[in-house]
């Protein structure tokens, strides 16, 4: 493991520069981190610009090109020169990583992230649509001109390798409301449906320039100013995908709303000796072509073409050997204008020939440019055995073909600074770890050990099957404390971060850490809609923070907000509530009662509102009222069920009036599972959509059967309380089972049954409720 205090910074060439870090246990051992270049393909460089001159299909040209990261000759020589000739070179092994094209039109950054291979040379694709003329010549005045000269377009790789952070301790710090006001200010509209790293993009632009985010580093006895800018700049790495990852996780598995605004505040300290996803930016300008160059990287075409970049990335070996999951990947593309040599092999795990940017000319026989195409693939695997996907039809100009569709999946936990010594320590860590299995193959509930901090003594559960497996898995914590009590960690549901949805890579790392030092805050805000009509006068509210699975019926914390007057169009309670609590987000849930008053005389009673700990933040507006949904798990037979997934949701006003009671059949999946143009159509469809994971448990422990609290919004001038669910078993033969299409009246709870039956057809859940029968209810005590 190499040591990130031992950074030394190697120039070379006429403006090259690296970095090189000592091994620390080998003073002879030294890494190089590789710096990107323009990848070559047959002697040329794999780089196109198009123009069209008719503007057809809604762009004025497309940019199409693909970096790889190298170790230079001459990096390697200058370094030698430095520290001696008999030094040996290490290799890193990348965890995840990230590249960004940094670019201009008319004076404005842009900068888009791509997810590289994390395999062989790190090949990244990049493929920019430009819209307008002045777009297109943006890019030929920065890539044409003198030859060997520097573009003022650059590529900047942020590749991440897990080592300790040593002679420093930082502290990353996000401070919402200020990215609250950029947004409402700056924000643009993007699709960041299933896709991270559109997501990270607007995350990147808006924590610098809103001042959102924060990091401190504190550097430890003899450490130097060049540490602390290695630290600081991994510090905002990290930052930036912390927040991202909260965002796309939100939306791809439908844990409540996307925009960067929905976010909370949060700090975080990583002290030395902590195992970090350390991050290794390096940046390198793109250059410019000679003009005998130009002649071949630069076309004029009346029409779009279509161009789509396919891509074999993540971890595609298999565990405890060199040997690759498959050997090929044969892809066929359906396109009216292409009928012929329209298939070709991708051969895994090797850089050179595991991506192909496919072109055709663009079909207009319908008017207009068609950006839909349909393909599919053949997996063939180094047994003989094959598998063939379906059809695939898609408008996307990147297909990134993932270690899913191999069925291959790994994730690794790793202890950090957890304390497995002393009186009041952890003894040891049991995950109970759950994959959700191809159709047909046993569904089971792995039970692993973790003992000791650190890579050495991480645990690792995979997956291997020739057939393809979803992306969520499930998993729980229970920390067996030195005074045999128990501790019990558990998110809602995890979604693979291999690779396209990147948290710390290429094969999942989930990093466990003390399981009483997660640092919470809690926010309550108020939001006037209008100010012309009735507003929030005064809001009175007490809240307490419940975690059954762990302290019974006792409230953990609580805070009181006492005669706060909201005021302006978004204002926010203070003092915020900070605590500290287990991290324990599918139990936990947090009690809030109290009045809220409006400026026409009425007023709204919170009377145990309870909400998922997941959302750790309320918001009062002068337009919604707040309610809370009782799930009850209490009847599932988990003799015969591994796991549930459970979604529920309200609809939007305007997919009320769109859909009346004929909801589209692909909202009864998790968003996970949908399209990318069914996602953006939930989106527009679907408001505050929560997931819930029930994991069965291993034999010898007992499954909780606690309640679970989802907090709904009714709009004041709607007559009825609406939500929908709709729930998955997988069954411990691999099957599975969902709930029937039912309307459900008078409750604001949900009865889980013990096991749907195998005849329904799946479908949703529609429970409403009328508030005055609910009022007189709850004045008659039910």
């Amino acid at each position: 493991m190499f040591d990130v205090s031992s950074v030394r910074e190697i120039e070379y060439g006429a403006s090259g520069v690296t970095y090189v870090y000592q091994d620390h246990d080998d003073p002879k051992l030294w890494y190089m981190v590789p710096v990107p270049r323009l990848r070559t393909l047959d002697g040329a460089p794999s780089f196109g610009l198009t123009e069209y001159t008719s503007n057809g299909g809604g762009i004025a040209g497309l940019c199409t090109f693909e970096m790889e990261l190298v170790q230079p000759v001459e990096a390697r020589r200058a370094a030698e020169e430095i520290l001696g000739n008999d030094i040996s070179w290490g290799g890193f092994v990348w965890v995840g990583g990230t590249a960004y094209f940094y670019y201009d039109i008319a004076g404005e950054n842009q900068v888009l992230a791509v997810e590289p291979t994390l395999y062989g040379t790190n090949v990244a694709a990049f493929q920019i649509e430009l819209e307008t003329a002045e777009a297109v010549n943006s890019f030929k005045n920065a890539f044409s001109g003198d030859a060997g000269g520097a573009s003022t377009f650059r590529v900047e790789y942020e590749m991440q390798v897990l080592t300790k952070l040593l002679g420093a301790k930082a502290t990353v710090i996000y401070t919402a409301e200020a990215a609250i006001e950029y947004e409402k200010k700056y924000k643009t509209v993007r699709d960041t449906w299933g896709n991270q790293k559109q997501v990270l993009q607007e995350v990147k632009q808006v924590l610098r320039q809103s001042g959102a985010g924060e990091v401190k580093v504190e550097l430890g006895p003899g450490s130097s100013d060049e540490l602390a800018q290695r630290v600081r700049d991994w510090g905002w790495t990290t930052l930036e995908n912390q927040v991202a990852n909260t965002v796309a996780a939100a939306a791809v598995m439908a844990t409540g709303p996307n925009p960067v605004s929905a976010t909370t505040s949060f700090n975080q300290t990583y002290q030395e000796d902590t195992v970090i996803d350390w991050s290794t930016p390096v940046s390198s300008f793109m250059r410019r072509f000679s003009s005998d160059e130009w002649k071949q990287v630069f076309t004029k075409v009346d029409n779009r073409k279509l161009s789509v970049v396919f891509n074999l990335i993540g971890e595609l070996n298999r565990s405890g050997t060199d040997d690759p999951v498959a050997e090929t990947v044969t892809v066929t593309v359906s396109y009216p204008t292409r009928k012929t040599d329209n298939t070709f092999t991708l051969i895994v795990t090797d850089g050179d020939q595991s991506s192909k940017i496919y072109e055709a000319p663009g079909d207009f026989s319908g008017g207009s440019y068609n950006p839909e195409f349909t393909y599919s693939y053949v997996i063939n695997f180094k047994d003989g055995k094959t598998f063939q996907s379906d059809p695939i039809t898609t408008t996307d100009t990147l297909v990134n073909i993932t270690p899913n569709v191999f069925g291959t999946r790994q994730v690794t936990f790793i202890g950090q600074n957890i304390p497995f010594t002393g009186p009041a320590g952890v003894r040891e860590v049991n995950i109970d770890f759950f994959f959700a299995p191809p159709a047909g193959n046993p569904a089971i509930v792995q039970t692993k050990t973790l003992t000791g901090n650190g890579v050495e003594n991480g645990v690792r559960f995979d997956s291997f099957y020739n057939l393809p497996i979803g992306q969520n898995y499930s998993y729980r914590l229970r920390y067996q404390m030195a005074d045999n009590s128990e501790i019990v960690s558990e998110p809602p549901g995890a979604l693979s971060s291999a690779p396209d949805f990147t948290g710390s890579g290429n094969a999942d790392i989930v990093f466990v850490a003390d399981p009483k030092g997660l640092f919470t805050q809690f926010t309550l805000r108020a939001f006037n809609y209008t100010t012309e009509t009735t507003t929030l006068l005064l809001v009175d509210v007490n809240a307490q923070y419940f975690d059954p699975l762990n302290n019974g019926d006792s409230w953990l914390a609580e805070n009181t907000w006492s005669n706060w007057q909201p005021t302006g169009l978004l204002s926010f309670a203070e003092p915020r509530w900070n605590f500290q609590a287990v991290d324990n987000t599918n139990n936990a849930y947090f009690n809030l009662s109290g009045t809220i008053f409006y400026s026409n005389g009425e007023s709204f009673t919170l009377d145990g509102y309870r909400q998922s700990s997941e959302y750790k933040t309320l918001t009062i507006t002068n337009t919604v009222q707040n309610y809370s949904i009782k799930v009850d798990s209490s009847l599932i037979d988990w003799t015969q069920v591994s796991s549930v997934n459970l979604t529920m949701f309200q609809l939007k006003p305007q997919a009320r009036e769109r859909f009346g009671k004929a909801l589209p059949a692909f909202l009864t999946r998790p968003r996970h599972e949908m399209s990318r143009a069914e996602r953006v159509e939930a989106e527009a469809s679907q408001q505050n959509v929560i997931l819930f994971s029930l994991l069965g448990a291993p034999s010898g422990v007992v499954v909780d059967n606690l309640e679970r609290f989802y907090g709904i919004q009714r709009p004041i001038a709607e007559p009825t309380i609406e939500f929908y669910y709709t729930a998955v078993y997988v069954l411990k033969d691999g099957t599975t089972r969902e709930l029937a299409n039912q309307e459900v009246s008078g409750r604001l709870s949900v009865e889980l049954p013990a096991l749907p039956p195998a005849t329904v057809t799946p479908g949703l859940v529609h429970q409403v409720i009328e508030p005055e029968a609910l009022a007189a209810r709850m004045r008659q005590g039910g």
